[in-house]
């Protein structure tokens, strides 16, 4: 099962996780960011994802998006109505697109791995206070609700 991944974001959104998922896990497969910039209509961008999904040529398909409701959340999701091999996950952050990417070659269940790319996504947001707090509490074996 080959699985591929748009990024799509308001302005450079998309790019800067592309860089960053670069960066940490070094050059990906299978794998394309685009911007949705202001002077772009929905028609124009409707075009670029066909365009991508095109030229990726895989199974299947995730489309990750910045915001739910914005215009390249909407664009996908009028793809995704039209063809069951596009899924959209919306409120793309970067541990979700890094372990949707470490997974997609190990996981062969579609549902199991949007499942755990969103509890990744979920779980990677962490006030750094709290960690600090349970930290401190684990270290000198202290009641977390004393502090």
């Amino acid at each position: 099962m080959h699985i591929g991944y748009i990024i799509i974001g308001h302005g450079e959104y998309s790019v800067g996780m592309f860089d960053a998922i670069n960066l940490i896990l070094g050059a990906q497969n299978n794998i394309k960011a685009l911007t949705f910039e202001i002077n772009e209509s929905p028609d124009e961008l409707y075009s670029k994802i066909i365009q991508s999904i095109d030229e990726l040529n895989c199974d299947y398909y995730i489309i990750f998006t910045d915001i739910l409701g914005g215009t390249p959340y909407n664009t996908a999701a009028l793809i995704a109505e039209k063809d069951p091999r596009i899924e959209v996950i919306t409120g793309a952050n970067l541990p979700m697109l890094l372990e949707a990417i470490l997974r997609r070659d190990t996981t062969t269940d579609l549902n199991l791995l949007k499942k755990i790319i969103i509890e990744n996504a979920i779980n990677g947001i962490k006030i750094n206070s709290e960690l600090i707090k349970k930290s401190y509490c684990e270290t000198n074996n202290v009641d977390n609700e004393g502090i």
